[in-house]
């Protein structure tokens, strides 16, 4: 039953939605230098990584890549 693709496919949506939206990740995130409003473009590479931290679909693409 668990193994059918639509039950991963949902598994790893919500974990990413929660890896974007939960707080004690946010603070994690931000601990580590990554905050959302200090994207200025100052340096390219930080708010590469910034942003992939903080957008659902770009975390969500990453996890799904880590699980298969």
């Amino acid at each position: 039953m668990w193994s059918d693709p639509i039950y991963s496919i949902i598994w790893m949506s919500c974990l990413s939605v929660l890896f974007v939206v939960a707080e004690p990740i946010i603070m994690m995130k931000r601990n580590l230098g990554f905050k959302e409003e200090d994207i200025l473009g100052v340096n390219p590479v930080r708010d590469f990584f910034t942003k992939l931290l903080y957008c659902a679909l770009c975390s969500g693409f990453c996890i799904a890549l880590l699980f298969t």
